[in-house]
């Protein structure tokens, strides 16, 4: 491939994960915001944000074998870019709380559809690698929208604008796509694949990491900002900027975990020591509001989730290389079911003033898929 065309490609996996990304980070920094405006809960927010969202993840994430063995992965990739669009779009301009939970389901289709496809499309265009950058542009995502969300709410922007930004990004992505949409790559079935997973343990470990990697900065993604705010006393611009921080973070270290894994780096470390370093950073942030403490909290957090993150998808195709799209969708999508889960009972401790317990249970839920891949799956 020319050097043109490479970049073209990377230009299009960046924009691919950083689009559909930004709406794991544009909820956080408007939560408060949305509950006055309409008039709900902080609980209510987190089904909004995280239940509703999570749901579409779920959706696409079992489906995305399906539509692309339909459409192909250009035609599916396109969708989760023109989903993206519509949904951010009812978002800002609807007053009705289920269409906003409609538009809110749409950017979760459109995020589990490129949770699957990217990874998949990236190993096949450029090995391990372009995985890690494409993970990098997810994170990059998050966290610009977590800053820039947080310093429109310091300007007192109308939060529906932030949604407004969402969709012309995804505007954007739309038109860099057919230079990342031209890979075939095999889907399988993923309901066979959960039945034959069901009875292997290596599946199961490596689910508990996709769970913890993915799942858990997907709840900081959401309530880390109104932890900081509400509980630890920040301000809004200053909780945002530590939320940058442990999306950058992530963002540098995922493609650091990818180099690693192709330099020979034992999955040991990758699987099943990274992931304590990132418990060791939400215990400090439960136990500490000092500026130091904090700043220490999500790095290490941010690191600890990203290094396993190209490897974790390196196994599932290597567990099950004829049916590729459909592993990636089955192991991911117990990195939204946690989320979906937990996220309103988040939202409900941090409203209650006790987020620092939520904080221990996500650190002790790290802390069990830690140990669980110490000794790293294989496949059988």
């Amino acid at each position: 491939m020319s050097a043109r065309g490479q970049t073209r490609q990377l230009v299009g996996f960046t924009l691919l994960g950083a689009a559909t990304a930004w709406n794991a980070g544009n909820i956080g920094p408007a939560a408060g915001e949305i509950a006055a405006g309409l008039d709900v809960s902080l609980a209510a927010v987190g089904v909004l944000g995280g239940t509703v969202f999570f749901a579409g993840l779920v959706v696409a994430k079992l489906g995305a074998a399906h539509l692309t063995d339909r459409i192909g992965a250009g035609g599916a990739t396109r969708v989760a870019c023109l989903a993206a669009v519509a949904g951010n779009v009812m978002i800002a301009i609807s007053p009705a709380f289920a269409v906003i939970a409609a538009g809110r389901l749409l950017t979760g289709l459109s995020l589990g559809l490129a949770l699957v496809l990217g990874p998949v499309l990236a190993r096949a265009a450029g090995g391990v690698r372009l995985v890690g950058l494409f993970g990098a542009s997810v994170t990059i995502g998050t966290a610009a929208a977590l800053g820039v969300g947080s310093l429109m709410r310091g300007a007192g922007v109308d939060w529906r604008i932030d949604f407004v930004v969402a969709a012309l990004i995804a505007l954007v992505a739309f038109a860099a796509l057919p230079a990342v949409a031209s890979v075939e790559i095999s889907a399988g079935s993923v309901l066979a694949l959960a039945r034959r997973s069901s009875r292997r343990l290596p599946a199961w470990r490596l689910e508990l990491l996709f769970m913890t990697a993915l799942g858990v900065p997907y709840v900081l993604g959401v309530w880390l900002i109104p932890y900081l705010t509400d509980e630890a006393g920040f301000s809004a611009a200053l909780a945002g900027i530590f939320g940058v921080v442990l999306y950058a973070t992530s963002a540098v270290f995922r493609p650091e975990g990818s180099r690693l894994e192709a330099g020979g780096t034992s999955l040991t470390l990758l699987a099943g020591i990274a992931p304590l370093i990132a418990a060791a950073g939400l215990v400090l942030l439960a136990i500490s509001d000092s500026t130091v403490a904090v700043i220490a909290g999500v790095a290490f957090a941010g690191v600890g989730f990203a290094v396993p993150y190209a490897a974790m998808y390196d196994e599932a195709e290597r567990l099950f290389p004829n049916a590729r799209v459909a592993a990636v969708g089955l192991f991911s999508v117990g990195a939204n079911i946690l989320p979906l889960a937990i996220m309103p009972a988040v939202g409900a401790a941090i409203g209650a003033g006790r987020g620092e317990l939520a904080l221990l249970g996500l650190a002790a839920i790290t802390v069990l898929a830690a140990l669980a891949n110490l000794r790293p799956p294989a496949p059988s």
